[in-house]
């Protein structure tokens, strides 16, 4: 069990005083016994700072890519002008010192930092997985729950400033209990869990004193939803909670607390002020809440006590609705006279813009002014007051041509240096080119600009927006799409487009739909109020991998399909199984452009020890000279097999093999993120010496420490990614694994009756347990290996929209970061929705798969879309419950024979919509190509079933093949070259 650190930072005589002194601790390189003085000379541990007395101007320096466990007091101060500071220090490429406390006590309430001084400042720096509470003796005269936060600022802690950190999974991100605080450029993001069981939620900025201010920052996902939570039969809601921001503790009154210019979503409510804790009533007054921008769901602002508060400019989509709902406002003071103005309000239908409490009593009297509403697909549900005073229905118009002729330019901002020649060129030239086919007009970032006295689409580049963030909001009468790097400018191109009616359901193969580009006399953009858009998944990959049917010309395809959708990774093998096939190189010269225009991220490598040592290497000389750096049998000799780990504990072996992957990273510098496996179903240790050396995952962690070092040394940035599979699947406990590292689950076993975390399926049980121990015992990345189209279904149309964002909202709730999938164009039209739906909820795991589906389905199937929904549909239900999939168990016959007829139903609509659609006839023709084999599955596996002889069982399986095999190469069914016959009958035979 992990033992926890407690540290006390205090004034005692005797101790060393110092003079605006700088002092580093380095959790992986330092030393106690060092002076600590220096970045030569690091501390290791936070204890060694028992003998310092910090004075004002000093500064605290954790280097990054360190991780610390335990609770760290601060209880000496700063003054005016001269902070004590808490801050980072290293490789700016390396992820912040990470800060983590999962113990729950009356000592430590989960604390990471806590905050006793005044004056001092905490920025740059990472927390996450700080713990919940748990029952403890509580000597205090508030509240327990008011001490937790991953950073708690005590009352007295005054003048403090806690501004560019990090938050992930901390039940409570801030808890500020000190006047005079600024919270400011915080990113609080991904927990899902309750604080307290079952009556408080996760918290990402907690305010319990006056004079605050809480500006920029970004908080997304903290919710908690179960039917547990509540707080008794007279309350307003229950079933989930939590928030963005709250201000509580009425034993002080409140009058100096600014928030503005945050922006959050996903949250359990944007901010709420309580009426009541240990004291009731408290004077609430004056509060500041401005040009803030929520996405979340209950509530923008309840303000259950407060009067005199201002609500203004602020941008409120109340779209999405879970289990507790109060409204957009929910203000319950009588004559408490707030004021709403200037506010832009978008709401989903059935949401009440203006509520008073659970009764609707309470008469707020409100000051409501020039806001702006609309409701998605419905009328506006004002509620008990409002609209107020010079309200405004609808979006806003930014008309682009009309009739042929173009109504606006459009401008790269000028100063952009290289920006503007390259990614904002290319975004500004697929602009113009888009909208010129839309139109019918000639719309051109080279003809247009600034100048031409027209309204412009300005694209801009915004540093100060995270690289993968963009936005697309109106600028006085000119249209800004604004990214924070070329990449995510691309994405605001595409997003625009797509507002505008384009849809890029499939990339553009020679065997799928082409793209659906409207053609409309009148092009303009109609907006319900400023897009601000920023991936969930950090990573979101096409995994090239075996490479069966991929070639240059549709490898370009997928790349350029690939930012329309938001897709941000392309995956290559640098050696697939060393057959040289499959292999970065083949198609680095043509790709490697393709991808940098797009601002697109190359990911190299994959299973590949053998690729720097191995037993062929210099024409098997390696392995005659040196067989001691190899592997062993089971009987202690030199083992040449590619599968078998080399001896990780050869200080030789281990140089050559650094040696050879700091070669290759120097003579590819496009490479972003490179991949480094051990051999596809490794085999660590067969022998007692192998054994010797420790568990595969230590050995793998401290070999892959080494090459992260390597990499970091080649190119600051330059990202690791390791494979949890196999025998390496769990977390290391004896060596601790780079923070820098990303780290790939594979699931590779998993059973798909059932989501992951459901453990009832007993495939999914070491998957959900490895998941759970990444989240606790790693600070890095985390990735998942996905098996949304697998190599081992044979093309069998296991369709999983719904599925998916199951797994994946659970896969977000648990902190991880990226998500890919297999990517072969050669049966993308069987697993083409499934690919779709994923680029979609890679962004964001909440994303409506129906309107997804209905998007993709219109775009292939026009009119007989109707059809088509019903297939796929229908396919999801039964292929992964009932068919002949790894880990989906065999059914009786009766069950197989009902799930077949639903399918035959399905084929037979899709059928009659052909006859009538004849420029969809191509697609429909392939969905019932997929119906026909997933129907000729469950046939065969009713012969199983019901025991049917072995002649009729193989006659039914060569009738499928052959079906297959007629129809290889039309987008649909990936075969081998071979006999497919016998691979057939081995995986029939093989099912139980």
């Amino acid at each position: 069990m992990m033992k926890t650190l407690f540290i006390l930072l205090f004034l005692v005589a005797g101790k060393i005083a110092s003079g605006e002194g700088k002092y580093y601790v380095d959790s992986r390189l330092g030393d106690d016994r060092s002076a600590g003085t220096s970045a030569a000379a690091p501390w290791k541990s936070f204890s060694r700072f028992e003998q310092v007395r910090l004075q004002p101007g000093d500064s605290v320096f954790f280097r990054r890519g360190s991780v610390f466990r335990g609770r760290l007091v601060i209880a000496d101060s700063g003054m005016r002008g001269k902070y004590l500071v808490l801050t980072d220090y290293g490789v700016a490429a390396e992820p912040a010192p990470m800060f983590t406390n999962p113990v729950f006590s009356d000592g430590t309430f989960g604390n990471c930092i806590r905050v006793r001084g005044s004056w001092v400042v905490i920025e740059n720096l990472g927390f996450y997985g700080t713990a919940a509470y748990s029952p403890v003796e509580y000597h205090g005269d508030g509240w327990v729950v008011w001490e937790m936060g991953a950073i708690n600022l005590e009352r007295g802690a005054e003048h403090c400033i806690v501004r560019g950190n990090e938050m992930r999974d901390c039940v409570a991100g801030i808890r500020s209990n000190g006047a005079y605080a600024l919270i400011e450029h915080n990113y609080i993001h991904d927990c899902n869990r309750v604080m307290k069981e079952w009556n408080w939620g996760p918290l990402g900025i907690w305010m319990g004193a006056d004079h605050q201010e809480v500006r920029f920052n970004k908080i997304v996902n903290y919710s908690a939803v179960d039917p547990r939570i509540g707080w008794g039969p007279n309350a307003y809601g229950g079933g989930a909670d939590g928030g963005a921001l709250e201000i509580d503790d009425a034993r002080y009154d409140k009058s100096d607390i600014s928030i503005h210019d945050n922006e959050t979503r996903d949250n359990q409510g944007f901010l709420e002020v309580t009426w009541t804790d240990v004291k009731k009533n408290p004077g609430y007054t004056g509060f500041k809440i401005y040009r803030n921008f929520s996405d979340d769901f209950q509530q923008f602002v309840a303000l259950w006590r407060g009067a005199g508060c201002r609500i203004e400019d602020n941008t409120i989509f109340r779209r999405k609705v879970n289990a507790n709902e109060w409204g957009v406002f929910n203000i319950t003071q009588n004559r408490s006279h707030n004021v709403v103005r200037g506010n832009t309000i978008v709401t989903a239908p059935g949401v009440v813009i203006f509520n008073v409490g659970r009764k609707g009593m309470a008469q707020p009297e409100t000051v409501i002014v020039g806001n702006r509403y609309s409701c998605e697909g419905d009328s506006v549900r004002m509620g008990k007051e409002g609209p107020g005073d010079s309200a405004v229905y609808g979006g806003f118009r930014f008309p682009i041509a009309r009739d042929g002729r173009t109504l606006v330019g459009i401008e790269v901002s000028a100063g952009a240096g290289k920006f503007a020649a390259g990614a904002g060129k290319f975004a500004a030239e697929e602009l113009g080119r888009y909208l010129s086919r839309m139109s019918g007009a000639k719309i051109s970032g080279a003809n247009f600009n600034g100048g031409s006295g027209r309204p412009v689409i300005r694209l801009m580049r915004v540093d100060s927006l995270p690289e993968e963030a963009y936005r697309i909001e109106m600028r006085g009468r000119d249209l800004l799409l604004a990214g924070g790097s070329g990449r995510a400018l691309l994405y605001a191109v595409y997003d625009l487009l797509h507002r505008l009616g384009c849809v890029w359901a499939t990339p553009e193969l020679s065997t799928l739909p082409r793209e659906y580009v409207p053609s409309l006399r009148e092009l303009t953009y109609l907006s319900a109020g400023p897009v601000r858009e920023e991936p969930v998944l950090k990573y979101r990959k096409l995994d090239v991998e075996e490479g069966r049917t991929h070639t240059v010309a549709n490898l370009r395809q997928l790349i350029d399909w690939m930012p329309k959708v938001r897709l941000n990774v392309l995956q290559v093998p640098l050696n697939y199984q060393g057959a040289g096939r499959v292999r970065w190189d083949n198609w680095r010269e043509a790709l490697t452009p393709e991808l940098k225009k797009r601002g697109l991220l190359i990911e190299v490598g994959g299973h590949g020890y053998q690729n720097f040592l191995g037993a062929r290497m210099e024409a098997g000389a390696l392995f005659r000279q040196h067989p001691e750096w190899f592997g062993e049998t089971r009987e202690g000799k030199p083992d040449t097999t590619m599968r078998v780990v080399f001896n990780t504990a050869n200080a030789d072996a281990v140089g050559y093999f650094l040696r050879n992957i700091e070669r290759y990273l120097r003579a590819h510098p496009e490479i972003d993120i490179f991949d480094c496996w051990p051999p596809d179903v490794a085999k660590w240790a067969q022998s007692p010496a192998m054994a010797a050396l420790g568990p595969a995952v230590d050995r793998q962690a401290r070999l892959m420490n080494a090459v992260d070092s390597v990499a970091r040394r080649v190119r600051p940035g330059l990202k690791v990614e390791i494979i949890a599979y196999g025998q390496v699947l769990e977390p290391p406990m004896g060596v601790e694994l780079s923070a820098t590292i990303l780290v790939d689950l594979c699931p590779i076993n998993q059973s798909f009756e059932a989501p992951l975390y459901d453990t009832s399926m007993t495939a999914n049980g070491e998957y959900f347990r490895a998941a759970e121990d990444w989240r606790r015992h790693f600070a890095g990345d985390r990735s998942v290996y996905s098996y949304y189209r697998k190599y081992a279904w044979r093309s069998l149309p296991v369709v999983l929209p719904h599925f998916m964002q199951q797994e994946l909202r659970w896969y977000a709730s648990m902190g991880f970061r990226g998500i890919s999938t297999y990517a072969e164009p050669g049966d993308w039209f069987t697993y083409g929705l499934n690919h779709y739906v994923l680029a979609g909820l890679a962004w964001d795991p909440g994303a409506p798969v129906d309107m997804m589906m209905d998007e993709y389905s219109r775009a292939l199937f026009g009119d007989a879309r109707g059809a088509a929904l019903e297939a796929y549909r229908e396919l999801e239900r039964v292929v992964r419950g009932f068919g002949s999939i790894p880990y989906t168990r065999l059914k009786p016959a009766a069950e197989l024979d009902s799930a077949a007829a639903v399918l035959k139903r399905c084929r037979a609509r899709v059928d009659s919509a052909e006859a009538g659609n004849g420029g969809v006839a191509a697609s429909l023709r392939r969905l019932r190509l997929m119906l026909d084999y997933a129907i000729g599955d469950l046939e065969i596996l009713k012969l199983r079933a019901t025991g049917a002889g072995a002649t009729a069982v193989e006659a039914r399986i060569k009738e499928l093949v052959e079906l297959l095999e007629r129809h290889r190469g039309e987008g649909l069914f990936v075969l081998r070259d071979g006999d497919n016959l016998g691979l057939f009958l081995n995986h029939y035979n093989s099912l139980k």
